[in-house]
């Protein structure tokens, strides 16, 4: 993926389906499954999401499902960091399923 600050110029329909993306890879890989051959670690996806969701956020309409969204999308990660696989994955699911791409 791009590096944050070449982002800015994204539309909000790609930065959401990248933001979309990066949740459907921390369903599947975090935070102790990402492939041996990937440069992705757990720690540049954390903030991959982060930073995708830094640029997303202000520019969403609905601020309510913007809020329902951060919420869920941090407590994933602080799942994550905290090693409670079960429960990140599962907020991972939840996000993953509200279609974020679709959000704007």
């Amino acid at each position: 993926m791009p590096k944050a600050k070449f982002r800015g110029a994204m539309s909000l329909r790609e930065t959401l389906n990248d933001l979309e993306g990066a949740i459907s890879a921390a369903w599947t890989n975090s935070p102790d499954e990402y492939p041996d051959w990937s440069s992705w670690t757990f720690e540049t996806h954390m903030a991959d999401l982060r930073d995708l969701w830094k640029l997303a956020e202000p520019r969403l309409r609905d601020r309510e499902v913007a809020q329902q969204v951060g919420s869920d999308l941090m407590k994933m990660i602080a799942a994550f960091e905290s090693g409670d696989k079960a429960t990140g994955r599962n907020l991972a699911g939840k996000l993953y399923n509200r279609q974020i791409s679709k959000l704007s």
